[in-house]
This record gives C-alpha cells, structure tokens and sequence, in this order.
C-alpha cells in the first residue's frame, strides 16, 4: 500500500532515531474508498501518537487486510498502552489519556478526535484496544461504498 510507505519515509527517520521499528504489512489486493488527503492525514495522528508514546526498542506495525466488502487498516504498537477506563472516551476533543505525560511529549488531545471525524465522514469506524504496559492496537474500518 503506498501510503503506508509514505507514512514510514516520513516517519522513519524519527523512529531510527528512537530506535523505534516501523513495518507494514499490506494485502495487495486491499482497496481503501477514502479521500486521500483525510486518510493521510489519520494515518499521521495515528503513527505520531504510536511513535511518542512506543520505547526503543518497541515496534509500530501498520496492517492492511481486506473483509468482504471492508477494509481494515491497523495501526499495532508496542507502547505504554491506555487505561481501560479511558477507552470510551477516546475520539473526545481535548481528552489527554495523561496530562503531565502529554505536556513531556506535545499533543492537544485532538489527534484521536480528528481521526474519529474522518472516518465517520466515510461511514468508517474507529476501535482501540489497549492494555498499559503492553501496548495498543488502532483499527480503522471503510465499508466499500453501495
């Protein structure tokens, strides 16, 4: 998928940096029916957020799969994971999952808001599943249109 690779040609210089791995994982065959613009954009909060909060050593990994007549792309990471109870409550404007560690690493809390917005702009949907210390997953879903 190619712009999975542009996401790590942008991000791959800060992930060496951070002895953070970047890799994908992409269907040939996976079609995704969105603006390209908002999917890069999502696509860049997403690997941003994974990066700034992924140690050295750790892994992002960006999967494409197809299913049916929907496809999946995954943003994996191998970071500080989310505490449960703030799960539902991701996709809120302004929410930061912990406010000193957001101000040490940047972030306004509107990344995870605005990906939310672009994938109900596509009739998409947005899951995270997460546990602290081990990591968390992104799935964002297009439906192929009628």
């Amino acid at each position: 998928m190619a712009l999975f690779h542009k996401i790590t040609e942008y991000f791959g210089p800060q992930a060496e940096d951070a002895g953070v791995h970047l890799t994908i994982e992409a269907a040939p065959d996976c079609l995704i029916h969105a603006d390209p613009r908002l999917l890069h954009r999502a696509l860049l909060n997403l690997v941003a957020n994974a990066l700034r909060h992924t140690p050295a050593g750790g892994t992002i990994r960006l999967t494409a799969t197809m299913d049916g007549d929907t496809s999946h792309l995954q943003i994996r990471d191998t970071g500080e994971g989310i505490p449960a109870q703030l799960l539902p409550r991701l996709g809120d404007r302004f929410l930061r999952v912990d406010e000193g560690r957001a101000r040490a690493t940047g972030g306004a809390g509107l990344g995870l808001a605005i990906v939310k917005g672009i994938l109900e702009l596509h009739h998409g949907a947005f899951r995270v599943e997460s546990a602290e210390g081990i990591g968390t997953t992104v799935t964002l879903s297009f439906p192929f249109p009628p």
